[in-house]
């Protein structure tokens, strides 16, 4: 159940972030070494260059059997003799440059060598229309990348609330025990106070009752003093 959940959430996330799953992609001429060229322009929703070229040599080995390299002292990798069919009936050279344009985007820059001229839309455009379709191909392979990295990050991050819930129960169990245990002495001392005020009442009611008796005694005392009082008057 929780896969299917969690498929279900990355699904949505997908569309929020990337609409219809397709990656724009602009032909413009863009330069590398060899000058000013023809090139195609993909925006991602990525900031990780790292990510982005490690799958693009993947995809490359996988799908024209050669394997994008990086170029010394160029910032781009090359995939050199690739055969590519329906593009040339010779072998085509990729260029793949990254340029970083946001924290969380990224151009994914393809120039297409045909050996006399560089891919275009204007010269060739069945053929720029199939290089299109293996960059679009690629951004899925990339749109799933980033949606299982952020997968494993909100699992981690789950993972952490989990503990972190675990961790507060249990100091909310402790804490709880702790007011029980306090609520107890409370009862007691509360209970310690009514004996001894109980005691004291009583104390009072015998104190009452010995000041009667002696404001009685001395009432009797006063009597007998007038009654010698008078005999002696008599006499």
């Amino acid at each position: 159940m929780r896969p299917l959940y969690l498929s279900f959430i990355c699904m949505l996330w997908a569309v929020a972030a990337f609409g219809q799953l397709e990656a724009s992609i602009v032909e413009e001429f863009r330069t590398l070494s060899e000058g000013s060229q023809s090139a195609f322009v993909m925006s991602l929703p990525t900031g990780d260059s790292k990510l982005v070229k490690k799958a693009w040599a993947k995809y490359s080995k996988k799908k024209f059997k050669k394997k994008a390299k990086y170029e010394k002292g160029e910032d781009r990798m090359f995939t050199d003799d690739a055969r590519i069919k329906d593009m040339s009936t010779n072998t085509v050279d990729l260029y793949v440059r990254t340029v970083i344009v946001g924290e969380d985007s990224l151009e994914f820059v393809l120039w297409c060598n045909l050996g006399v001229v560089y891919l275009s839309a204007k010269e060739y455009p069945d053929r720029a229309n199939l290089a299109r379709g293996y960059m679009q191909e690629f951004a899925s392979l990339i749109f799933l990348d980033i949606l299982k990295a952020r997968e494993k990050e909100e699992k981690a991050a789950l993972k952490l609330q989990e503990k972190a819930a675990k961790k507060q129960e249990k100091a909310i169990a402790k804490l709880a025990k702790k007011i029980e245990k306090y609520q107890e002495e409370i009862a007691k001392i509360e209970a310690k106070i009514g004996e001894v005020e109980e005691e004291k009442g009583k104390e009072e009611e015998i104190l009452l009752e010995q000041e009667e008796a002696i404001k009685a005694q001395k009432e009797q005392i006063k009597q007998s003093q007038q009654a010698i009082q008078l005999q002696k008057k008599k006499t």
